[in-house]
């Protein structure tokens, strides 16, 4: 996986995925392979998780995936709930400039949408 860079609020650089050659090696901790999504690049980042380019690889459709921060995760079960809420509630509109929400669900302590 290659390097991405992102900028902070202030206009700086940083890198959030780590450059590696290992199989299965991920961003911030998240492995490169999610049930069926294989992630690829950093499309962004929240406060509420990272947002992945991804390939689902039962139907071959490439997805944009998105992670709930491991600090979400694991200090809160509220966080966890907000974060399904977050999806649920995405999924019922239907509008130009809204992804549609099309899967949800956690592997390996990872919860996605």
């Amino acid at each position: 996986m290659l390097g991405a860079v992102t900028t902070d609020l202030k206009g700086k650089s940083m890198s959030i995925i780590r450059e590696s050659s290992e199989p299965g090696s991920g961003v911030m901790g998240v492995p490169r392979k999610l049930g069926k999504y294989i992630l690829h690049d950093v499309l962004g980042q929240g406060s509420m998780g990272i947002v992945f380019k991804a390939q689902q690889t039962t139907i071959d459709r490439w997805v944009a995936l998105k992670i709930l921060s491991l600090t979400n995760a694991e200090f809160s079960t509220d966080g966890v709930q907000r974060f399904f809420n977050e999806a649920k509630t995405a999924a019922r509109i239907i509008h130009p400039n809204i992804v549609p929400i099309l899967d949800i669900g956690q592997d390996r302590g990872f919860y996605f949408f």
